[in-house]
């Protein structure tokens, strides 16, 4: 959709973002999986201990993919990370 403005106009556009979200839960055998929709191709899973930097990482843990959903699995001593994806 393109959208144009010009001063002094009144617009309004309603859209909605397509984005893929995150989801992180414990298995019982203590380990946290991150999981995400697999129809995102490009969508990278990046991480960082240190929210005060830009310093983003590409995960490299083992993704998997049924299909539905891709995710990686993590030990439960892997320390205090943030995650997020990031698109193409």
């Amino acid at each position: 959709m393109n959208a144009t403005a010009l001063a002094g106009d009144i617009v309004r556009y309603d859209f909605t973002l397509n984005l893929p979200s995150l989801a992180v839960f414990q298995t019982t055998t203590n380990t946290t999986v991150i999981a995400w929709p697999s129809p995102y191709p490009g969508w990278t899973l990046q991480q960082q201990t240190n929210l005060n930097t830009t310093a983003w990482t590409s995960v490299t843990n083992i993704v998997t993919d049924n299909g539905a959903t891709r995710s990686i699995v993590l030990n439960a001593h892997s320390g205090a990370r943030s995650y997020r994806l990031r698109g193409p």
